[in-house]
């Protein structure tokens, strides 16, 4: 107000009107200082005009305080669902759980920390409302990721265990999703070997129900998927007994893993326990179904054969078993094994064995398109 004072007496309008102009952002500061939760607006950008240069007033973007920036992300999460609230307290966003997924008695709400998302939003250019769209979308799907119905990671912990799975059964999942309208859900994976192509995913086994572990709990969680998939894999290989396998259909037949509790073929992830049957030659392996795992030596025709004979049987009795024929490198890969020419029984039973595989697969997706 003094200054303002001077700067009429001295009758110096261009003064008076970058004087007008300071004061109009002072309260528009101030009054971004008490609307939200003590938390003041930050300017984005500034620029002032030099005195006498401009008769236009002074243009301040100002981004929301964090309780503003937070109680924008509650009005977007209602489309989907979600009820956010602010907790000025800890500078963080609580996600509430529905009655069906509510937490144990004592144990809070999930929560999100606030701050790195509103400085992500303070990051971007004041007219990018495409960037600033991202910002809320990672945000609201890291909340639904909270949301999450497996439980926390302590949890579900003991309960976890790697699993296999065909590729083309995620991407005909994938295009019923798509058919259907439905989000597409994402299955975090890795491919352990080809032709055709089969991954490793990570599933919550609860004796009774197994449940995919989706992006969304990964997310949840924050346990990233590839070190967590590595350590299940040796738990599981600890854990195997090497004395659970038996000759099939006899003593000179192939050898077929009996563990017998729904992941027999996941030890296909554990080369060791595979090289430990010391088969003939180099192995040959195929995992028809979860609960199969078969494997013969490459320079025993006769395991070859019973291995083919139990495969083809499997096909009355297993709904599109996996017809993929493998063997381990020298680094303890799985790469597609090529039956040698001879004897050419074994060649032929194994070719066709690898074109009633690929003939399934295209008759699964023509159903679903159909």
């Amino acid at each position: 107000a003094e200054y303002m004072g001077k700067s009429s007496a001295t009758g110096t309008k261009s003064k008076k009107k970058e004087t007008e102009s300071f004061l109009k952002n002072i309260v528009a500061s101030a009054m971004d200082l008490v609307s939200g939760d003590g938390a003041p607006g930050v300017p984005a950008t500034a620029s002032a005009a030099s005195a006498g240069e401009s008769e236009e007033p002074t243009r301040t973007i100002y981004l929301p305080s964090l309780k503003r920036f937070c109680d924008m992300a509650a009005e977007k999460a209602v489309d989907l669902g979600l009820v956010l609230l602010y907790d000025s307290e800890h500078k963080r966003i609580r996600v509430e759980l529905p009655g069906p997924v509510m937490p144990p008695e004592g144990q809070p709400h999930p929560w999100i920390d606030a701050l790195p998302y509103y400085n992500a939003y303070a990051n971007c250019d004041p007219d990018d409302e495409e960037s600033k769209a991202y910002v809320f979308q990672e945000l609201l799907l890291l909340c639904q990721a909270k949301m999450s119905p497996l439980g926390n990671f302590a949890e579900v912990r003991p309960m976890l265990r790697p699993r296999l799975r065909l590729l083309s059964q995620l991407e005909l999942f994938d295009m019923q999703c798509e058919l259907k309208g439905d989000d597409v859900v994402e299955i975090p994976h890795r491919v352990v070997a080809e032709e055709p192509t089969v991954v490793a995913e990570l599933c919550v086994d609860r004796g009774d129900t197994i449940a995919v572990v989706t992006e969304h709990h990964i997310r949840a969680w924050n346990k990233p998927f590839a070190p967590l998939l590595d350590e299940l894999i040796a738990e599981l290989e600890r854990a195997s007994s090497p004395g659970k396998w038996r000759r099939q259909p006899d003593e000179t037949g192939c050898w077929l893993a009996q563990y017998r509790d729904g992941f027999d073929a996941t030890r296909f992830l554990c080369p060791a326990l595979v090289r430990a049957l010391h088969v003939p030659g180099v192995p040959v392996v195929m995992v028809p179904h979860n609960e199969v795992l078969l494997v013969a030596g490459s320079d025993d025709p006769r395991m070859l054969k019973a291995m083919f004979d139990t495969m083809v049987a499997l096909f009355t009795k297993v709904p599109d078993p996996v017809c993929g024929i493998w063997t381990l490198d020298s680094r303890d890969k799985w790469v597609p094994w090529t039956p040698p020419p001879e004897p050419e029984a074994i060649a032929r039973m194994a070719k066709n064995l690898a074109a009633r595989g690929l003939g399934q697969q295209y008759h699964s997706q023509k159903r679903l398109l159909d």
